[in-house]
C-alpha cells in the first residue's frame, strides 16, 4: 500500500499545483465549477472540481458528464473524503435541479456508489489518502470492507 499511498498523494500534489498555477496566472478557476460553484466542497474537492474543469474543459465539468470526472480525479488522489464532498453537492444540486430543464447530465448518483464511497471514507478516516500514511512506517491495522 505505500507504493499506491505515494503515487496517490502525488497526484494529489499535482493537482495542487495546476490548480495554483491557473490561479497565479490569472486564469478564470471558477468557470469550471459546476452545479452551485464550489461552496459547500471541502478544499481539496475544490481543486479536483476545478482541476477536471482545467484539463477536461468546462463544458464536461458543467454538462455532459457531470459528477464522474470529478469523482475519477477525486479517486484518482486517493482522497474519498472528497469524493464524498463531490457526490454530496452533486446530489444536492440534483435534488434543487429536479431535472426541469431535461438535461440528463443531472442523473442520479447510483445508490452502490454512494455505499462504496462511504466505505472508503471510513477506510480513510484522517488519513490523506484511502491508503493510509504508511511509506513512513506509520501504518494503520487492516480493515476490511463491510460486505454489502
Amino acid at each position: 500500500l505505500g507504493s499506491c499511498n505515494f503515487f496517490a498523494y502525488q497526484f494529489k500534489h499535482h493537482v495542487g499545483t495546476v490548480v495554483r498555477e491557473a490561479e497565479l496566472s490569472g486564469l478564470n478557476t471558477t468557470s469550471g465549477a459546476a452545479s452551485g460553484g464550489g461552496e459547500g466542497l471541502i478544499s481539496s474537492a475544490r481543486d479536483v472540481r476545478t482541476f477536471t474543469s482545467i484539463v477536461a474543459g468546462s463544458e464536461l465539468v458543467n454538462g455532459q458528464g457531470g459528477v464522474w470526472p470529478q469523482l475519477y480525479y477525486a479517486l484518482r488522489c486517493g482522497d474519498a473524503l472528497a469524493a464524498e464532498s463531490i457526490v454530496k453537492q452533486y446530489t444536492a444540486a440534483n435534488n434543487n435541479n429536479n431535472n426541469s430543464n431535461g438535461d440528463d447530465s443531472f442523473s442520479e448518483v447510483d445508490p452502490a456508489v454512494l455505499h462504496i464511497i462511504s466505505q472508503l471514507v471510513e477506510l480513510q478516516q484522517d488519513q490523506q489518502t484511502i491508503f493510509g500514511d504508511s511509506t513512513n512506517g506509520n501504518t494503520r491495522s487492516p480493515r476490511q470492507v463491510e460486505k454489502s
